[in-house]
């Protein structure tokens, strides 16, 4: 990947000695602290803006930014530096929950590439809302019968369903920004999955 290509997070300058920064939070040349509201998780922890990520790289960036931001390093600061370290920490876990799931990285992405939220867009495919009133009935009749053999096998179709759909939201999220035909696609599938983790909740 080229520099500034959508890809690439940017280069920040450190605010106090001006040093280019690998991560918007923390300077390594004058461990200066930063809150950096404009940054996407990408950024903090200096990965490439993209659905395929290294879990390996990813979490090991994730413990280095970690180390140097705890807010036990900066016990016996001002007030107001302890409290940013603490507002940063938080930012920092919060971008690793999200890049470490492969979901919710996908509804990242859709977001930054102008893509609809799920709560502005709560549309499913056609056959969903059917499939799942049929499932439901099979799961309430297994109950009521106590058969843990049909359980497993509508928890079984429910998974392989689920995986097809998360391998569908990964071939679209690589092919984002896209256009809005794709986006919309994308969102769609998303909600649709959605469906199926919330029926693998009542198996």
């Amino acid at each position: 990947m080229t520099a500034g290509s959508p890809n690439t997070p940017m280069p920040v300058k450190c605010g106090t000695c001006e040093r280019p920064m690998d991560v918007p939070v923390f300077c390594g040349n004058c461990s200066a602290l930063a809150l950096a509201n404009e940054a996407d998780y990408f950024q903090l922890l200096n990965q490439p803006r993209q659905f395929d990520v290294d879990p390996a790289r990813l979490r090991q960036a994730y413990l280095n930014v970690s180390r140097e931001i705890h807010p036990d390093r900066f016990a016996g600061k001002s007030d107001d530096v302890a409290q940013l370290s603490l507002r940063v920490s938080s930012q920092i876990n919060r971008a690793f929950e999200v890049l470490s799931d492969p979901l919710r990285r996908a509804e990242y992405l859709l977001e930054l590439s102008g893509g609809k939220s799920a709560s502005e867009d709560k549309s499913v495919s056609p056959a969903v809302l059917a499939e799942a009133l049929e499932l439901r009935e099979e799961i309430d009749d297994a109950r009521a019968r106590g058969d843990t053999a049909a359980l497993g096998d509508v928890r079984r179709r429910l998974e392989a369903r689920r995986e097809r759909r998360t391998d569908e939201i990964a071939a679209l999220a690589r092919a984002l920004p896209g256009d809005e035909s794709l986006r919309n696609q994308m969102r769609i599938t998303l909600n649709d999955v959605k469906y199926d983790l919330r029926m693998l909740e009542q198996v």
